[in-house]
């Protein structure tokens, strides 16, 4: 209980992108010139949750088929930049560990 309460404040201290920016990095994710409308029946332009790397929407899939019924999900949209941060990170992690322990590098 502690801890959860320590740590809130960087989970609720986040503020959301704007959907515009949010709908388009879904957009470029689908890869394939779809639209949210393609895809989605509805989409909550309204995020559930924001943090550092990412955020929520809650949204309703469109059926593949006719007999489907739609399906209720929730999009978990990550930001761009995060995947070259992560990268940065996961680089100068190998660095310090071939300084301070190279007997762990394969």
């Amino acid at each position: 209980d502690e801890y959860l309460r320590a740590l809130r404040p960087l989970q609720d201290g986040v503020p959301p992108r704007d959907f515009a920016q949010i709908s388009q990095i879904v957009e470029d994710g689908l890869g394939d010139g779809r639209t949210l409308s393609d895809v989605f029946l509805e989409f909550e332009e309204r995020p559930i949750g924001a943090a550092s790397i990412a955020q929520a929407h809650r949204a309703v899939l469109r059926p593949n088929r006719p007999d489907e019924p739609p399906e209720r999900v929730i999009v978990k949209v990550q930001y761009p930049e995060v995947s070259r941060l992560f990268q940065a990170d996961l680089a100068n992690l190998e660095l310090a560990t071939r300084l301070f322990a190279p007997e762990n590098i394969e």
